[in-house]
This record gives C-alpha cells, sequence and structure tokens, in this order.
C-alpha cells in the first residue's frame, strides 16, 4: 500500500554513509524558501534501496516551517492544519524548551537552556537538512553549495560554532561501535509496507507505525480526517531532534561499582560486560543476551532470530527503538 518511492530513505531504511551532518535553518519569507527547496529536494534520498553514489539528502520541517511555506495557500489552510495535526506538534509550549523539559528526561546537562550552543532556540528552527556523505571532500563541497544557495535564496542558517563544520556532524565507525561501546545499526524493524494483515509476517510492524497518512480505528495517526492536510502528510512522520549531553566516563563508572553485585551470577571478568548487556538487551559487540544469557560467543551473533514473549519480567532486558523520521514539504 505504502508506495516506498514516495519515502525519504531514513524513513525507509538505514543508512551505510560514513560521514552526516545535519543543517539548521529559518525560513524568511515564503518564496525564498520554496525557492531554496526546490533546488534541493529533488536530491532527497528515497525508497529502500542501497544507498547512492553522493550526498543523500532528508528534509525534516517542524510545523512553524510548514505554516510558513504554507502562507498563502487556500487549498491547505494553516488555520486548519494546526486543528488536524497532534498538539505535541503544533503547540511550541509542548517543545521541550516550552515547559516540558524535565517530563521528556531534558534535565541538568541535557536542559534545553543549554541547547544549540545557547545561540537559539529549538522553536526558531523551520527546517533541518539531514545529509549523509561519502568522503570528507564531498562533504566539504556539498555544505558549501547548500550555505551558498541558502544565502541567496534568504534563508538563513542556525550555525554552531562550536562545531568543526559549523553544524551538528559524526562519523560512522568502521566498526560500528558508539561511545559506550555498543556495536549500532544491527537491526531494524520488518515493516508491512503493503498493509496485509492476512499475510503478515509474525515478526512484521503495521506500516502506521512508521508513517501517517493512512488512519484507521487501531491507529487513528493524525490527521485522522481525510482532506488536503491528510494528503499532505501521507508517507510522512515525525522527528524529534533534540541535544544530548552523554557521559561516557560517569557510565563505566556506574558498571565499575556495581560489579560486585553481578560477580556472583557471571565471575568478576565479565560483571562490568553483564550489567552493560542487561542495560541494553545485547552484549556490547551485538549479541543478544536472550541467546548468550551467560557469555558473549567469540564471534558477534548479529542475526535477529529472537524475541521476548518468554522473558514477561525483563531478566534479558532489550532496549527501545527511535525512528528519526521526517515529514516532506509541498514546494510549488
Amino acid at each position: 500500500m505504502v508506495d516506498l518511492g514516495n519515502l525519504q530513505a531514513i524513513v525507509a531504511r538505514s543508512s551505510a554513509k560514513p560521514l552526516l551532518a545535519v543543517l539548521l535553518f529559518r525560513f524568511g519569507d515564503a518564496g525564498g524558501a520554496r525557492s531554496f527547496l526546490r533546488q534541493w529536494i529533488p536530491r532527497a534520498a528515497v525508497g529502500a534501496g542501497p544507498d547512492a553514489d553522493g550526498p543523500a539528502f532528508h528534509f525534516m520541517f517542524s510545523w512553524n516551517g510548514i505554516a510558513t511555506l504554507m502562507s498563502g495557500r487556500p487549498d491547505l489552510d494553516v488555520a486548519q492544519g494546526r486543528q488536524q495535526f497532534e498538539v505535541s506538534f503544533v503547540d511550541p509550549a509542548q517543545a521541550p524548551d516550552g515547559g516540558i523539559a524535565t517530563q521528556l528526561g531534558f534535565f541538568d546537562a541535557s536542559a534545553p537552556a543549554g541547547w544549540w550552543d545557547g545561540k537559539f532556540k529549538s522553536s526558531d528552527i523551520d527546517l533541518a537538512i539531514h545529509i549523509g556523505f561519502d568522503t570528507p571532500e564531498q562533504k566539504a563541497d556539498c555544505l558549501a553549495q547548500v550555505r551558498q544557495s541558502a544565502t541567496g535564496f534568504g534563508v538563513r542558517e542556525l550555525s554552531l560554532d562550536s562545531w568543526d563544520d559549523g553544524a551538528l556532524s559524526g562519523c560512522r565507525p568502521a566498526d560500528g561501535r558508539l561511545h559506550f561501546g555498543y556495536r549500532d545499526g544491527i537491526t531494524a524493524p520488518n515493516v508491512d509496507w503493503q498493509d496485509a494483515p492476512a499475510t503478515r509476517a509474525s515478526d512484521a510492524v503495521d506500516c502506521r507505525e512508521i508513517v501517517v497518512g493512512y488512519p484507521n480505528s487501531d491507529f487513528p495517526t493524525a490527521p485522522f480526517k481525510p482532506g488536503p492536510w491528510q494528503d499532505f502528510a501521507r508517507d510522512g512522520s515525525f522527528v524529534g531532534l533534540s541535544w544530548l549531553y552523554q557521559d561516557v566516563a560517569a557510565f563505566n563508572k556506574f558498571l565499575k561499582a556495581n560489579a560486585p553485585q553481578a560477580a556472583p551470577h557471571v565471575g568478576p571478568e565479565l560483571a562490568e560486560e553483564w550489567i552493560a548487556a542487561k542495560m541494553m538487551g545485547r552484549w556490547r559487540h551485538g549479541s543478544p543476551l536472550s541467546r548468550f544469557p551467560d557469555a558473549p560467543p567469540s564471534t558477534p551473533q548479529l542475526n535477529d532470530a529472537f524475541g521476548y514473549g518468554g522473558d514477561p519480567n525483563g531478566v534479558n532486558a532489550r532496549s527501545g527503538l527511535t525512528f528519526g523520521l521526517s515529514i516532506a514539504a509541498i514546494t510549488r
């Protein structure tokens, strides 16, 4: 049912691009913003196929950004759209820097007051462009082109001076190990994009868990009412962009301090790693704890042939899965 060719690739699959950057923008007038997007949206990576050569673009919009782009459009009345989307998307008071930060777990070193180097607020962001790159040279050239284009169309970049690229950026470690020592990018959900419950595999999830625009009684996703705003949102989803402080030293200190309690179960040599595995549901090299509860295998076993139906008490704890998704804008 879902046309994968209409889905941004970041929704449909994982990327293997080794480098990435996220550029943040504030729109000026609607005409300039639309012209800027007309130039770059054709570069969007779509579908579930493998990464193509060259930069892979993904576009993510805040409600304020959408409202600016749709201003003056009688077919997509902004006031009606504000009523049809979830309040958590359209109401600035529901954003972390709008007063609910502690409810979302953003406090202390991760409090919104320290986000974005303190230069601007999350509510100032109209557009985020997530770009994957193959080489440093490709990255530098592409960022320069996008920035020159934005300036020409009156779209202001919200730059971050504390980052080398002036923007959120990073790389995919060659061995897949992130800074806490866990292997990343192992699993992805098996999504029933065809919306065929009768033939759906037991491990598949309903496509409405991932995208909006196909609401039913089980998944009353907004916009629920058929019409132009539901058509606009179809095949899009939602992204949460936040600034987190992650304290690797404190994490390692926690493992060491609690290792004596774990040692009687697995021995002192594995105690810290066992606690780390309990917290994530996998040993840090990627093997699932449910299949290897007492020790990690010497060779990582990264398949997904396991479940948690027989673990109602969370003995082999599993981690949550977060999707970074986006709503595509109409630029005409």
